[in-house]
């Protein structure tokens, strides 16, 4: 499994967060961080109509001084 075994891989300094989307025709995901939460989002596929949204992982590394300790995650 690519998740488990890229999890190794990662920086002491860096936390690593992972997300289940839903979108049409996403290709990726930004994730948006401010003090109060960390909330991902789909890019792409915005103004695509579709009859059943697709399901993705999207995978985060973020420099661990870049999470706020009392932000909301999701």
């Amino acid at each position: 499994m690519l998740v488990a075994a890229s999890a190794s891989e990662r920086d002491a300094d860096e936390r690593r967060f992972g997300f289940v989307l839903s979108g049409c025709r996403a290709t990726s995901a930004i994730l948006t961080i401010t003090s109060e939460r960390m909330s991902p989002q789909p890019v792409d596929g915005e103004n695509i109509r579709c009859v059943r949204a697709e399901h993705f992982v999207a995978i985060f590394d973020v420099d661990a001084e870049m999470v706020p300790p009392e932000a909301e995650i999701g």
